[in-house]
């Protein structure tokens, strides 16, 4: 009878089980939570755009009608182009005109077609100048915590999410780098829809990368311009003796088909800036294209900007990715990292190099750049003072 009895028990689970579906049961409990957190405040806590990019662009709305030249793009131009240094440039060299900076850390192209579209509805019939960069980010810096942050909470909105499939999908890139977008972007969607974002901004209360930017804007800026140094939490956030190093050594790195797909892809993506900037040429702007020092290899940064050159002969591309064109921006002391000028770099490029360029842009001349001997670009420039 006891082993009948034994046999007809019903088999206990295994121990190992019991942490596992706690942990489910626990996270679903979270997961409800969160939603009822989203559903009640989302309503009044989600901003209509990124902090810092709607404070600058209510500051530029201020003097619109007085200011003809803006500067678009990501942290590498909000930290290169120095307005009143540009200003205090084009007058040196003939020409007149006020700036402003609307660049912003990791600008998206959904944020890019947005502010240009804020920028010509803010100046109307006025001339404009438009000083911007490629290649754009297709997606913002990624989310790497669990903490508040406006500017996802504004870029991850469902009225956004077909903007963001088109811009993922015309983007040209490999299948990989596609898919891999793809996924950030559902998980971005996945915090912030399911209230988790807001969830971590009650229990831990920490500001935000966007709140944070925005303090520094509003205290430390002029001219929606703020010197790398001034910002404690600025992207690397250490000085670097190589500028314009980091795409030579990517070049070295790459395996022989991965430099061949970029070079197949450097005139679709040229094509695709083009496609922007030629409305913006109709129009009777004049388009600026800044080109500092890349990450790409330096024959893929020539592939691209000689194809956009031929696309859009009536826009001015200004070379600065090789220190034997600009041999005065190549001095380490002139950088906050390998990416970002700090202040002074800032008034000595705007004032000393771009501005020259941008006058005898606007004047119909051609710009005054050495040509680079090949090879020339094979080492990293070193300290020099």
């Amino acid at each position: 009878m006891a082993l009948a009895s034994t046999s007809l028990a019903a088999p206990r689970r295994p121990a190992v089980l019991r942490p596992v579906l706690g942990a489910l049961v626990g996270l679903l409990g979270f997961l409800v939570a969160a939603l009822a957190i989203t559903t009640t405040v989302r309503g009044v806590r989600e901003p209509a755009a990124y902090p810092l990019l709607e404070a600058k662009l209510a500051g530029y709305a201020a003097v619109a009608d007085r200011t003809g030249i803006v500067v678009l793009g990501t942290s590498r131009l909000y930290r290169a182009v120095d307005p009143d240094a540009l200003e205090a440039g084009l007058a040196a060299a003939g020409c007149d005109g006020r700036a402003w900076n609307l660049a912003v850390p990791a600008m998206t192209g959904v944020e890019w077609d947005r502010t240009l579209a804020a920028i010509r509805a803010a100046r109307g019939h006025r001339p404009l100048v438009l000083v911007t960069e490629d290649p754009l980010p297709t997606f913002p810096t990624d989310r790497r915590r669990w903490l508040p942050d406006a500017r996802a909470r504004a870029l991850y909105r469902w009225s956004l999410l077909d903007d963001w499939l088109a811009e993922i999908a015309s983007y040209p890139q490999t299948a990989e780098a596609r898919r891999t977008r793809l996924l950030r972007l559902a998980w971005a969607y996945a915090i912030e829809q399911s209230g988790l974002g807001l969830l971590s901004e009650r229990l831990v209360g920490t500001p935000g990368p966007a709140e944070h930017d925005l303090a520094v804007y509003r205290t430390r800026s002029r001219s929606g311009f703020v010197p790398a140094e001034l910002d404690r939490d600025a992207p690397q956030g250490a000085p670097n003796a190589e500028p314009g190093g980091l795409g030579i050594r990517n070049a070295a790195g790459l395996a022989a088909d991965q430099l061949e797909a970029q070079l197949a892809l450097a005139p679709a993506r040229a094509e695709r800036l083009a496609g922007r900037l030629l409305p913006l040429l109709r129009s009777g702007a004049a388009v600026f294209v800044v080109a500092l020092p890349s990450e790409k290899p330096p024959v893929v940064v020539d592939a691209l900007y000689d194809r956009l050159a031929a696309l859009l002969p009536g826009a001015g591309i200004g070379r600065y990715d090789a220190r034997e064109r600009h041999p005065s921006l190549y001095v380490a002391a002139l950088w906050f990292d390998r990416q970002h000028l700090d202040g002074k770099g800032a008034v000595s490029f705007s004032r000393d190099i771009l501005a020259p360029d941008l006058c005898r842009h606007l004047r119909g001349a051609p710009l005054r750049q050495a040509p680079t001997a090949p090879g020339s670009r094979s080492a990293p420039p070193g300290r020099t003072s």
